[in-house]
């Protein structure tokens, strides 16, 4: 269905409530895909793709070209005339740290597609290569990472044919250089238990005091220290570390941190993390200054070891006490 779909214009409704107006241009790729679908079309179609959608990446992995392959399965014989038609574009960071919301822009890349005519007997099949020969004209395009698309259209001489397009996506820059932790709305944060929520960007040297009840659920009562995380987009791997201010090394090893996401259970976007004295299944940690640390793994790291596939980020410092009324408290947690 995605070859006989029909792509629809640009509409300035972004995440409002009113109607909002189109422009005289195509709608991002990555946000209509192929198009609205058109059932008929689709049911009565005698020219067929392999692929559904070309994905030419970013600027620093874009394969030199992609082929489909176009395949005649009528019964007559059929000329094809194959064309670029492009969509919006647009950056896909703002001026801070944060994704656009409805940034589009009527400026295009160009193609080059080998061969541009074709003709295919009933039966036959013939390969199309496609490739960039251009990246639309968007200045900060390396810096903000920009998003752009379009169309490969194909026009059959058939006098029933409809006319036919595939889409494809790419990205402009470096993904790998997107940042994955929005330090606008990342903050050191105090928890609320009660509410479920966290204060605003705490100073400093915030002392929280802990009433330590080893048997209890959680082992500690007091306004918990917490963090207030906003990514800008998922990651596949995400570890939130608690780490001595003066040693700079985590304190509740093994595994990784006090939190680690996955493929399968990544960090929803925006949230908050806090310490309560039950990670690490009731790991003490002594009284001290910390700091908590995130590490996220970027858009196509390639190797998840190197320094440039990590995005990292640090809080300000806490101190923690123990009060001390706090029973079965370790000798390192009277400091």
């Amino acid at each position: 269905m995605a070859l006989t779909a029909r792509p629809i214009r640009f509409n300035t409704r972004q995440r409002s409530d009113y109607h909002g107006e189109n422009r005289d241009f195509l709608a991002p790729v990555i946000a209509q895909g192929a198009g609205s679908v058109d059932a008929w079309a689709a049911v009565h179609s005698v020219t067929l793709t392999n692929t559904t959608a070309l994905n030419f990446n970013d600027t620093s992995h874009r394969p030199a070209s992609l082929g489909f392959t176009l395949t005649n399965t009528g019964s007559e014989t059929l000329s094809y005339t194959l064309g670029h038609r492009g969509a919006a574009s647009g950056y896909v960071m703002n001026t801070t740290h944060a994704l656009t919301t409805g940034d589009a822009q009527p400026i295009y890349a160009s193609l080059q597609i080998v061969p541009s005519s074709l003709t295919l007997d009933p039966g036959q099949t013939a390969t199309v290569s496609v490739s960039i020969a251009s990246e639309p004209a968007l200045p900060e395009a390396a810096k903000r990472i920009s998003y752009f698309g379009g169309y490969v259209t194909i026009d059959a001489s058939s006098s029933n044919s409809t006319n036919l397009s595939l889409p494809y996506t790419a990205f402009g820059g470096d993904l790998a250089s997107l940042p994955m932790i929005n330090r606008d709305q990342t903050h050191l944060a105090a928890y609320d238990a009660a509410t479920s929520s966290t204060s605003g960007s705490l100073p400093a040297g915030r002392v929280f005091e802990c009433l330590y009840r080893p048997n209890a659920s959680p082992p500690c009562t007091f306004p918990a220290d917490g963090l207030a995380l906003s990514l800008v987009t998922q990651t596949r791997n995400l570890t939130i570390d608690l780490v001595s201010k003066q040693s700079g090394q985590t304190v509740l090893p093994p595994g990784g941190g006090v939190y680690a996401s996955g493929s399968n259970n990544p960090w929803d976007g925006s949230g908050y993390h806090a310490w309560d004295g039950s990670d690490r299944n009731r790991t003490f940690v002594p009284a001290g200054e910390y700091v908590w640390k995130v590490t996220a793994l970027r858009l196509n790291a390639d190797s998840g070891v190197l320094d440039k596939d990590w995005d990292v980020w640090e809080s300000a410092s806490w101190v923690l006490r123990y009060a001390a009324d706090s029973t079965g408290l370790p000798p390192a947690g009277r400091a």
